[in-house]
């Protein structure tokens, strides 16, 4: 689960930039995170083509101009609008809305929610309608992928920020258990492989003391002991979840099975190594989860990869109503 390219064990020159409290690289996990607000706002359907522009052109200026994340997300139950997400600084959030407002008087960009982002709502979002480069950091059993953007202006201080678990909890400190009883959605940190990633609680199991947590930086599940995950520093939290769940846009498992083959996830992982970048475009979504198409550099061509595997057998297209949410 690496994806960063020095190791996150600590070394001399962490230490002599962080210090021996690491107190620089708190500092710089603040800078880029603890002030950004998200904006939400109900978009006209009718009008998201023009919102985007031609290959993502109209959206891509705004993001330039405004240095804000601006995205576009399908609404499920609220026919007829999609939801616009701003995020970055305040002032990066205001430019970017000027300039909505601009192109489009009519629109209310002001029934929205402004605030820090926490929790569930912690997590990169996948733009919508335009193709990004990322990474694939983990290929889940049930078809689905997780991703890094590298390209994100947190991604640097995501860094930073495996370097600073190191610094306080290896070798460790005191630490503070988590509150009982756990809670579905905690957030902690645990430790694997002596490496520690923060994780998030998707089940309790109180008769065996055990839960299913997710690495909310790397995808990919796993059950521990509830004594094993630990209360993070208040800083820690401040980054964006940079683990984004996607699935496979278009295609389907094969008729007679409920879910994908272990052939396809090896597939799909043999296509997609975490160390080549990948482009991806996200044209729709089921249960919130971008449904992307995928392409990739393989035997020097380009590769799509949704096309790939219907080609080799192990997948099969979906009708168009089917992916939908």
């Amino acid at each position: 689960m690496e994806a960063c390219s020095n190791d996150s064990k600590l070394n001399g020159a962490v230490n002599r930039e962080c210090g021996s409290n690491g107190t620089s690289i708190l500092q710089d996990i603040e800078t880029s995170s603890s002030c950004h607000i998200k904006h939400v706002f109900n978009f006209p359907s009718d009008d998201v083509g023009v919102l985007i522009g031609r290959a993502g052109s109209t959206i891509n200026d705004l993001r330039e101009k405004s240095n804000a994340s601006i995205m576009i997300k399908k609404l499920i139950h609220v026919p007829g609008y999609h939801q616009c997400i701003v995020t970055g600084l305040q002032s990066q959030v205001l430019a970017a809305l000027a300039l909505i407002k601009t192109m489009f008087p009519d629109v209310d960009t002001t029934k929205s929610s402004s605030h820090h982002t926490d929790g569930f709502e912690n997590k990169l979002e996948i733009p919508s309608n335009v193709c990004i480069s990322v990474h694939v950091c983990h290929v889940h059993a049930d078809g689905h992928f997780f991703v890094h953007q590298p390209m994100h202006e947190t991604y640097a201080a995501f860094c930073r920020l495996r370097e600073c678990l190191s610094l306080y909890h290896d070798p460790p400190v005191v630490t503070q258990p988590m509150q009982t009883p756990l809670q579905i959605g905690a957030v902690g940190i645990t430790s694997l492989n002596e490496v520690w990633y923060r994780c998030q609680v998707l089940q309790v199991f109180n008769n065996v003391n055990k839960a299913e947590i997710q690495f909310v930086d790397f995808g990919g599940n796993a059950q521990v002991n509830m004594d094993e995950i630990i209360q993070m520093h208040d800083d820690f939290t401040l980054l964006p979840f940079q683990a984004s769940e996607c699935c496979l846009a278009s295609i389907s498992p094969l008729d007679g099975e409920k879910c994908f083959s272990e052939e396809f996830v090896t597939a799909l992982e043999q296509l997609t190594p975490s160390s080549t970048p990948v482009q991806i475009q996200a044209i729709d979504y089921n249960d919130a989860k971008p449904l992307v198409n995928l392409y990739t550099y393989h035997n020097n061509m380009m590769c799509y990869v949704n096309k790939e595997l219907v080609d080799m057998g192990l997948a099969q297209w979906t009708p168009k109503n089917k992916n939908s949410g």
